[in-house]
């Protein structure tokens, strides 16, 4: 018998239809969408404070980038005790109910968000929209003991455009895949092995999507759980693995005139979603690195004047050295090691370097050493730098090598 027409009132049966109410739930809750949104503000945030006030958890941060946050394990928490109390109100005292159609509605559902989330994802990777353009000029100053695992991760995945696009083009497939029910076991399958590694990137260099990711890896397993008979046929007990009918509806008039609502507005999504990429491509093209500005690099300062006098001892004061990327600002690295970054505006012409108020320093050079002088917030400044133009470093210098007579390991 099709496991999808199973009736059977046991535990198990119990602990799967908890399992689908939690996966509607959880979609329902994801507030990189619409719906979730709307919900987040109205219910589920509401709910997670009030609830995290009883038990003593104090929350203070919403968002910043992070997915694993305090409001976001409690958050968890509450729409796992949702879920059980749905469970409880609509299906536990329901002797008619059958979990056909609820796993119908959960396979389906399932299937348009993990291709949405897949292609978000897959397409940031293949335009340079996750991980940048390259490395940046403050990253190639730093030493490898100033990064957190999670730089380190995304310096390693922005130096190699050409993986990064493989990685995500491996994202796209699988969501591609997800959209066509006749190729959903493979968008499963392909989806299990990409979110694999990405949950287990995320877990051990700490990046803070363990929770979302953790769940589409989760979701691809599920997915891929409904084809577990004939996947153990073919690739164990070596037998037949006879066709299996795939979930679908048969829908009446008006759920079938929902149904085509629903794709419309998810295929102009999934539009928009391309086209917000191709912006991506733009940015790729007119961001590519080009040394936009003579001064750009890092500058070692080998001579320090301030109030024209040479200044030796340690301070807040003393420049140690200046990192210039493209024109938009510079980062000051003090002697005492602490850092500062400035705005400023580079005139190529004339040779000027302009902070966001009335400070100015007109630089000369020659070869790659940096005279600059003049006024910086409030004070008269002069210093001699030695540059390094970030592409001769060797991270960016070292291309590919078919032949490699000794590994090339500095």
């Amino acid at each position: 018998m099709d496991i999808i027409k199973s009736n059977n009132r046991s535990i198990l049966s119990a602990l799967e239809r908890l399992t689908y109410i939690y996966i509607i739930v959880y979609i329902l809750a994801m507030q990189m969408s619409p719906w979730g949104f709307v919900l987040e503000r109205i219910c589920f945030r509401p709910l997670t404070i009030f609830a995290a006030k009883r038990v003593g958890i104090n929350i203070e941060t919403f968002s910043g980038g992070s997915g694993d946050t305090t409001y976001d394990y409690c958050k968890l928490v509450i729409l796992f005790l949702l879920s059980v109390l749905l469970f409880l109100i609509f299906f536990i005292k329901s002797k008619s109910f059958e979990n056909t159609r609820l796993r119908i509605w959960t396979f389906t559902a399932l299937r348009y968000f993990l291709a949405l989330y897949l292609l978000i994802y897959g397409l940031s990777k293949v335009f340079p929209l996750q991980f940048g353009n390259g490395i940046h000029a403050y990253t190639l100053s730093k030493t490898y003991g100033e990064a957190t695992p999670m730089n380190l991760l995304w310096t390693f995945m922005g130096h190699s455009r050409p993986y990064t696009i493989f990685a995500g083009l491996s994202e796209v497939i699988a969501g591609l895949f997800f959209l066509f029910r006749r190729t959903t076991l493979l968008g499963a399958l392909t989806s299990f092995g990409v979110m694999l590694n990405v949950f287990l990137l995320n877990l051990f260099y700490d990046v803070p999507v363990k929770i979302f990711s953790g769940h589409l890896l989760l979701f691809s397993i599920f997915i891929a759980g409904y084809y577990i008979k004939p996947l153990l046929n073919l690739f164990l007990y070596n037998k037949t693995a006879e066709p299996l009918e795939l979930p679908g509806f048969n829908f009446t008039p008006n759920e079938h005139q929902f149904l085509l609502i629903f794709k419309k507005l998810f295929v102009g999504i999934i539009v928009i979603l391309v086209i917000g990429s191709f912006f991506g491509l733009s940015n790729l093209v007119n961001r590519s690195h080009i040394v936009k500005s003579d001064a750009e690099g890092i500058h070692r300062i080998i001579n320090f004047e301030k109030h024209n006098e040479i200044l030796v001892e340690l301070s807040d004061n003393i420049w140690d050295k200046v990192i210039i990327y493209e024109d938009d600002g510079w980062m000051i690295h003090f002697e005492n090691g602490k850092r500062k970054f400035e705005e400023i505006s580079i005139d190529t012409t004339n040779k000027v370097i302009k902070d966001t108020s009335d400070g100015y320093l007109n630089y000369t050079l020659k070869n790659d050493t940096f005279n600059m002088r003049g006024k910086w917030q409030g004070d008269s400044l002069n210093l001699t730098t030695v540059r390094t133009n970030i592409e001769d470093l060797p991270l960016n210098k070292r291309k590919f090598h078919f032949i490699n007579e000794t590994p090339f390991n500095r």
